[in-house]
C-alpha cells in the first residue's frame, strides 16, 4: 500500500512541483518506507521552496540527526525555532548541542524549554546536569527539585487517568488510550529514578535532604517516591527513616517488589529472619525472575534450619513453572546445599 502511495505522490510532485502538500505527503511516505536518504533529499528540496514550513524543517532536522550530521541538524532546528518556539524543539536542539560539547548554548535551550507553559521535566533534568558540570551546584540541585516535582505531578495525573480508564473500559491495556497512558507513566518513572539517583550520588545528604522532605510532603500519596526516598535514607545510613518509608510505600502500593526486598534486607541485617523471609517471598510473587531474591531466601532458610522445606516448596512450584530458568537455577543450588543430589539430577533431566 505504501509503495503505491509513494508512486502516487512522486507523480503528484512532478505534476505540481510547487505543492507543499505533495512534499509533505511524499516525505511521510519515504520515512514509512525507511528511505531515509530519499526523505532527506526531498526535505532539503522542500525547505528551499518553503523555508518556513515547520513540518519540512522538522523532518530535515530529524533526518540529519539520524544521519549523525549534528551540526547541520542544530542549524535546521534553530531555523525551525523561528517558526515553532516550542519546548520540544528547544529540548531537541539542546540535546544535540550538548552532544557536540556546547554546554552553554545547550543550557540556554534547556532553560527556554523549561520556561514553556507545558513545563518539561526532562528540560529541568538536562539543565541540572549541565549546571552541575559547570560548578553551579546550588542551582543544579534546585533545578533537579523542580524537575522531580513536575515529573511526579505528571505521573500522579496519568496514574489517576489510568485508574479511571480501568473502571470505565474492559481490555483497557490493549486500547490506544491505555497504552499511551502506561507509556507516559513509564517515561516519567524512569526520569524520576534517574534523577533521584543523580541527586543521591552527587550531593551531600545535608544539602539534598530538605529537597527530599519537600517532595515527600508535596506528594504524600506517591508510593514510588516513598520507595525511592526509603532507598535514599538507607544509603545515607538512616535505616530507621528508610524502613518507615518503605513501609509507607507498601501501604500506598502493596505491589512494589523493590520495597518488599528492601524490607527483607533490613530485617535480615537485624537477624529478624522470619520477617525477612516473608518480605522476600512477597517480592518473589511479584517478580518471579529476580535472582538475588532466590539467593537471599536460600541463605535465610539455611539460617533457620529449614532449607529442606524451601526445596520442597520450590520443587512443587517448578512442576508448574518449568520455563522459569531463574527458579530452576536456584532450586538446583538449594538442593545441592541440602545434599539432595538425586533430586538435582531429576530437575536437570526435566529440561
Amino acid at each position: 500500500v505504501y509503495s503505491e502511495a509513494e508512486s502516487h505522490f512522486e507523480k503528484s510532485l512532478q505534476i505540481i512541483p510547487d505543492s507543499l502538500q505533495s512534499y509533505t505527503n511524499l516525505a511521510k511516505t519515504y520515512r514509512i518506507n525507511h528511505k531515509r536518504d530519499e526523505a532527506l533529499q526531498l526535505a532539503e528540496q522542500g525547505v528551499q521552496r518553503f523555508p518556513t514550513d515547520p513540518y519540512l524543517l522538522r523532518q530535515k532536522a530529524e533526518l540529519l540527526k539520524q544521519k549523525g550530521a549534528y551540526s547541520e541538524a542544530v542549524d535546521t532546528y534553530e531555523n525551525l525555532l523561528r517558526v515553532d518556539d516550542s519546548s520540544k524543539i528547544h529540548l531537541a536542539t539542546g540535546e544535540l548541542l550538548e552532544q557536540l560539547g556546547y554546554h552553554t548554548r545547550a543550557l540556554g535551550h534547556y532553560r527556554a524549554a523549561a520556561a514553556s507553559v507545558r513545563q518539561n521535566a526532562t528540560a529541568f533534568f538536562r539543565a541540572a546536569r549541565i549546571l552541575y558540570k559547570i560548578g553551579n551546584l546550588d542551582e543544579s540541585l534546585q533545578w533537579s527539585r523542580k524537575g522531580l516535582n513536575i515529573a511526579l505531578q505528571v505521573m500522579d495525573h496519568e496514574q489517576q487517568s489510568l485508574k479511571t480508564l480501568i473502571k470505565e473500559e474492559s481490555g483497557w491495556l490493549h486500547g490506544e488510550n491505555g497504552k499511551k497512558i502506561a507509556q507516559t507513566i513509564k517515561i516519567q518513572q524512569d526520569l524520576i529514578d534517574e534523577h533521584f539517583h543523580f541527586i543521591n550520588q552527587n550531593f551531600d545528604h545535608k544539602d539534598s535532604e530538605p529537597i527530599v522532605k519537600d517532595l515527600l510532603n508535596r506528594h504524600k500519596k506517591s508510593a514510588h517516591l516513598s520507595m525511592l526516598a526509603g532507598r535514599y535514607y538507607m544509603d545515607a545510613g538512616k535505616m530507621h527513616e528508610g524502613h518507615k518509608l518503605f513501609k509507607r510505600s507498601l501501604l500506598l502500593n502493596p505491589k512494589l517488589a523493590e520495597s518488599h526486598r528492601a524490607l527483607g534486607a533490613y530485617y535480615m541485617e537485624r537477624n529478624a529472619y522470619r520477617k525477612a523471609i516473608r518480605s522476600y517471598e512477597k517480592s518473589l510473587t511479584l517478580e518471579p525472575l529476580h535472582s538475588e531474591t532466590y539467593a537471599s531466601l536460600i541463605n535465610l532458610y539455611r539460617k533457620i534450619g529449614q532449607l529442606d522445606r524451601l526445596c520442597d516448596r520450590w520443587l512443587a512450584l517448578y512442576k508448574s513453572q518449568s520455563d522459569n530458568k531463574t527458579l530452576r537455577k536456584h532450586l538446583i543450588e538449594a538442593l545441592h546445599k541440602s545434599d539432595r543430589l538425586k533430586e538435582v539430577k531429576q530437575v536437570i533431566s526435566m529440561q
